[in-house]
């Protein structure tokens, strides 16, 4: 029926996994009772947490995709097809930077290699890969086609930051997506244009976290 549908333009949220992140409380308001008007004025103030595939403005005019809280094998390939929905500009270019993914016992391997096919499906024009596991990342993508020397591997994410910082263009897209332990919440702390806004609009943030 008509009145089953809301139809509104959410701002600052990306790919379908944000709008099925919504919909359970769509459903919990319809409910309670609330009215579509009631829904519709509440949720384009939705804001999710910092890391979960925020966009922040970055260095030199470019987008930065911060998913940088976490990352597994399925949020990884729905953050790259989120990627691949972006088209840049002229000699402007979609760039994945990746850390690890954790906690994947012996399938390690086996799924950092998947991503690395999944990062040469939809095209990218540059793969950063961060950590010793985010490797087979890169051999992944290798195999897949996308030329070597459009990819890059760093032992570190300050590594990885302070090589983007000087790398990036005008117009550049870049995801940023890792495990916790990847850190990569450090690489957008670099390229974002306003890093003194880093303890509002990133993950792990705090003082204890900033020493390790």
């Amino acid at each position: 029926q008509d009145n089953d549908f809301i139809d509104l333009t959410l701002r600052n949220m990306l790919g379908q996994q944000s709008v099925s992140a919504l919909l359970p409380a769509i459903a919990i308001a319809k409910h309670l009772g609330l009215t579509h008007e009631q829904i519709l004025e509440k949720l384009p103030q939705t804001q999710f947490e910092p890391g979960r595939m925020n966009p922040i403005p970055g260095i030199k005019g470019s987008l930065i995709i911060d998913s940088s809280y976490n990352a597994a094998p399925a949020s990884m390939a729905a953050a790259l097809d989120t990627l691949s929905e972006f088209h840049p500009a002229e000699h402007s270019r979609r760039i994945a930077v990746l850390g690890h993914m954790a906690e994947l016992g012996h399938y390690s391997e086996q799924e950092h290699r998947l991503i690395g096919l999944k990062v040469a499906e939809i095209g990218v024009d540059l793969l950063i890969t961060v950590g010793e596991l985010a490797r087979d990342i890169r051999r992944g993508a290798i195999e897949a086609g996308i030329p070597q020397d459009h990819t890059h591997h760093f032992d570190s994410p300050l590594d990885a930051g302070r090589w983007l910082d000087r790398e990036i263009r005008k117009g550049d897209i870049l995801l940023v997506k890792g495990s916790q332990s990847a850190r990569t919440e450090k690489i957008v702390k670099d390229i974002m244009a306003q890093p003194l806004r880093a303890a509002e609009l990133l993950v792990r943030q705090s003082d204890s976290w900033l020493v390790t």
